[in-house]
């Protein structure tokens, strides 16, 4: 880390010179990749702490969101949108065929009050512009860069929680599925003890009835609120 400024510049030189000499071809200068393999958890120590030294700022603020995008084939006129939106701390990075990572720069004068503001604007620019079915998943707002392969498979997780649950809706957020996610932890045995304690066996037919529950979804999705 250096202890001083000029100790720190020339430990993070010494750095980039040993990872180039001695990992070669193993590592690439480009940046895209560099976070693909961060998002993976596929960096080495020495990968990640390069990757790492650009990324000091004490006010340290992103969005961390993914897209999907159906059918992959739209994959590239997504990323030229996103690019076309972005600013250079921004960090745009396609997963896989149909999964974009999408590292969004904010606080300061930025418009937005949250991730979940953001996604909605972004998705509703999307579907004008593009016409392409698209899922926006919010991992959430990261204040550290070590936050950000975490936040991002949130991310991942609100949209495969997320498209089961609600199909129909455009962007997922991590913090909607929080409940899920801690009853997923929770062994099966757990969770079949519990649900046999709380239901009684009337209850069960009215999880049964599919246009009863929707809704019951929709009533809750609606405050409460009757006439909604």
């Amino acid at each position: 880390a250096g202890s001083n400024d000029v100790s720190r510049n020339y430990a993070i030189m010494v750095n980039k010179l040993i990872e180039k000499t001695l990992l070669g071809s193993k590592i690439s200068v480009d940046k895209e990749e560099r976070f693909r393999l961060f998002l993976r958890g596929e960096l080495n120590k020495l990968q990640l702490e390069s990757l790492k030294s650009g990324y000091r700022d004490a006010s340290f603020n992103y969005y961390v969101l993914s897209l999907v995008v159906t059918p992959p084939q739209k994959m590239t006129d997504v990323i030229s949108l996103l690019q076309t939106v972005s600013d250079s701390d921004d960090i745009i990075t396609q997963m896989d065929e149909n999964t974009v990572a999408y590292i969004k720069k904010c606080g300061g004068a930025d418009e937005y009050s949250s991730a979940n503001d953001f996604a909605y604007v972004l998705h509703e620019n999307i579907i004008e512009e593009l016409r392409v079915d698209v899922k926006i998943n919010v991992g959430g707002t990261v204040h550290k860069f070590d936050e950000l392969a975490g936040a991002y498979r949130n991310s991942l997780f609100a949209y495969n929680f997320g498209s089961m649950l609600d199909p129909k809706s455009g962007v997922y957020s991590y913090k909607e599925y929080v409940m899920v996610k801690m009853l997923s932890d929770i062994p099966k045995d757990s969770l079949a003890e519990y649900f046999d304690t709380l239901l009684d066996k009337s209850s069960i037919n009215i999880l049964k009835d599919d246009e009863l529950m929707d809704t019951a979804d929709v009533f809750m999705k609606n405050s409460l609120n009757i006439s909604e």
